[in-house]
């Protein structure tokens, strides 16, 4: 749900007023100077941060009469593409100079803007999935690119992970889409070749954004074979494990893994949810490493940890392997 904005007084009788107008659970907020927002529930205050930004952003471009397009994050966010970390000011952009660079409130910026690349989404003129993407990888740090890049090859297919030989191919046809994208860009354009590192390196099967974070970093250290949602076949069940990378064979002759695990605080649960789960996982657990594979679990403190993840993949590894650190991505 996209909050509601409308432009006006902004004063706290005003505010309340549009509180007691609001539909159950919305909440009243000022989004800038001049603006007000209803932003609808919110499960956590990451999600409350977002619909902040997201009022925000509306009352700008509500206000900007110039042809214009919310983009880079504050766009990823309105098609529902999950950010790495907090928002950050809204960004807008047009083709046109709309003055200072930016306002206290969000960020302007003048680049070309093929009204192909727009998209009306409740009303509100967005940059297209793929451009956000080009948008994203071009400007933004590789890890936050990564995240977004990654996403908008899913939605842009449709994939899961039940279906992965199927959708590889239309998976790689968007890829190719988009680095011909940033190809077709001007000569010296900033930021293409971080562009095109960070799109031919995305995966549509990461699940979250730890999960590319881990990516980031194996890919860093030099292993480009890693593959993310791997299938394991393990007492009559399929399993698919976040992160593996291929080493050696097992006692039977098949290819052996390496899984990655990221255990993240919501994983888990809470109540006998939690013990349910835990059970499963440890179930889970015992059938893959039976096949003679091994695994690595890490969480969101061992995470801020690059070195200690790393010696801890290295330890599980029984194959040499050639490390070729894809250096675009740091």
């Amino acid at each position: 749900m996209f909050p509601r904005v409308a432009l006006g007084d902004t004063s706290p009788t005003a505010l309340r007023a549009a509180q007691s107008r609001a539909t159950t659970g919305f909440t009243a907020v000022r989004a800038s100077h001049g603006a007000l927002a209803l932003v609808p529930p919110a499960a956590d205050p990451f999600a409350h941060h977002v619909s902040t930004h997201l009022a925000t952003a509306f009352a700008a471009s509500k206000r900007t009469s110039a042809f214009h397009a919310l983009s880079r994050e504050t766009a990823a966010l309105c098609h529902g593409i999950d950010i790495y970390g907090q928002p950050p000011r809204p960004a807008l952009t047009s083709p046109h100079h709309l003055g200072a660079r930016s306002s206290r409130d969000y960020v302007r910026h003048c680049e070309p803007l093929p009204p192909e690349d727009v998209i009306l989404l409740d009303r509100i003129p967005c940059t297209t999935l793929e451009r956000t993407a080009v948008d994203c990888a071009r400007y933004l740090p590789p890890l936050r690119g990564l995240v977004i890049a990654g996403q908008v090859l899913r939605a842009l297919t449709l994939v899961t992970r039940f279906t992965r030989e199927v959708s590889e191919p239309a998976v790689e046809r968007v890829r190719r889409e988009l680095i011909a994208r940033v190809a077709a860009l001007p000569a010296g354009a900033r930021g293409a070749r971080r562009a095109l590192t960070v799109i031919e390196h995305a995966s549509a099967w990461t699940e979250s954004p730890p999960e590319v974070a881990l990516l980031r970093l194996i890919l860093v250290w030099g292993r480009r074979d890693v593959v993310a949602q791997q299938l394991v076949v393990a007492n009559g069940r399929r399993y698919f494990t976040d992160l593996a990378l291929p080493d050696g064979l097992r006692p039977d002759g098949s290819p052996r893994w390496v899984h990655i695990e990221y255990d993240g605080e919501l994983k888990y649960g809470h109540g006998t949810q939690s013990v349910q789960v835990l059970l499963e996982e440890r179930d889970r657990e015992r059938a893959i490493l039976a096949l003679g594979d091994s695994m690595v679990r890490v969480t969101s403190t061992s995470l801020r940890s690059p070195e200690g993840v790393i010696a801890d993949i290295s330890s599980a590894l029984i194959a040499p392997a050639r490390l070729r650190p894809v250096t675009g991505l740091r």
